[in-house]
């Protein structure tokens, strides 16, 4: 507890130890920070992409403009950023579409 000395005392004329055990009283409970753990793995830009698709970025490029993984992209201003889950799962889906149609 505070005493009622330091509480009174103005604030220019207290020591540092007073300036320190009236900061100190005044700890503000914080919430504790709430992480997301959804099943979301992002990587940004065309780096993090190639990286992913273990390729160069040229190729990562080729394959964004193809259009195929649209809805795995969200992009901020300049920045790309890539659910890389939902990358997998689309480029999966089209190279099972590309077999279907070969084989026919």
């Amino acid at each position: 507890m505070i005493s009622s000395e330091i509480l009174s005392k103005p604030l220019f004329t207290m020591t540092g130890g007073e300036i320190l055990e009236l900061f100190n009283a005044i700890k503000i409970p914080q919430e504790p920070t709430k992480k997301d753990f959804t099943d979301k793995h992002l990587v940004y830009g065309l780096s993090g992409l190639a990286t992913l698709l273990n390729c160069g970025k040229t190729n990562a490029q080729k394959i964004k403009n193809s259009g195929d993984i649209d809805g795995a992209i969200i992009q901020n201003g300049k920045k790309l950023i890539f659910d890389s889950n939902k990358v997998l799962e689309l480029l999966q889906e089209k190279e099972s579409c590309l077999l279907a149609q070969t084989a026919k």
